[in-house]
């Protein structure tokens, strides 16, 4: 299993899905099992 915290930029470029996004998606494709996180101050972040 891979944990991986999730900044407020990468959430940002996965909703616009650009090719920054793609990248990710790979990164993230060759993890196994991968387990996320989202910090309290991305959360807010995202949400002002």
């Amino acid at each position: 299993m891979t944990k991986l915290l999730l900044d407020t930029n990468v959430l940002i470029n996965l909703v616009r899905g650009n090719k920054v996004a793609d990248a990710i998606k790979s990164y993230i494709g060759e993890k196994d099992n991968p387990q996320f996180f989202i910090s309290v101050v991305t959360i807010a972040e995202v949400k002002s």
